[in-house]
């Protein structure tokens, strides 16, 4: 059974995760974009970093559950 902290911290990580995709997506678009119509480089450094972010969110999501 849960008691009010564990549903507390829940929550956390939720958001956290949240932000964290909402950051991914961000990211990913940014990067192809920025490959697609400027420096190729620049657009895979970008969505290198993005993925970095997502693999963060992921490694979150395997601890908790």
């Amino acid at each position: 059974m849960l008691t009010g902290k564990d549903n507390e911290q829940r929550d956390t990580i939720f958001w956290i995760r949240q932000a964290l995709d909402v950051a991914f997506i961000l990211g990913a678009i940014a990067g192809v974009a920025c490959y697609v119509w400027g420096d190729k480089t620049t657009g895979l450094y970008i969505v290198m970093v993005a993925m970095v972010v997502k693999m963060g969110e992921s490694a979150l999501r395997i601890m908790k559950h």
